[in-house]
């Protein structure tokens, strides 16, 4: 399950790591790519996420995280940008090809 926190002034993009009816899980802040907002919008079976956050510059890109040591924390390298052919860009989707 993934939402979206605001964490004092910023907003960052989460994931809820289910694990039974007895225990919920805990929430993983998936950070962001050096600005003060992140959001995720789908993931796939694999577990890889998509969506979009600001960077340092102040523009927007799509990301792709994928929590590859499964630690439950979103460690540096986790989160990866997707680029853009402008200025902005956003993820919005991920198949099970991780396309």
């Amino acid at each position: 399950m993934l939402d979206t926190v605001r964490l004092g002034g910023e907003i960052h993009a989460f994931m809820l790591k289910f694990i039974n009816e007895d225990n919920p899980g805990t929430m993983i802040d998936l950070g962001t790519l050096g600005g003060s907002f992140s959001s995720a919008s789908d993931v796939n079976a694999t577990g890889l996420i998509v969506g979009v956050s600001d960077t340092i510059r102040g523009h927007r890109r799509g990301f792709q995280f994928k929590d590859t040591n499964r630690n439950g924390k979103a460690d540096a390298g986790e989160m990866k940008s997707l680029g853009a052919l402008g200025v902005n860009s956003r993820a919005v989707s991920v198949n099970s090809a991780n396309q």
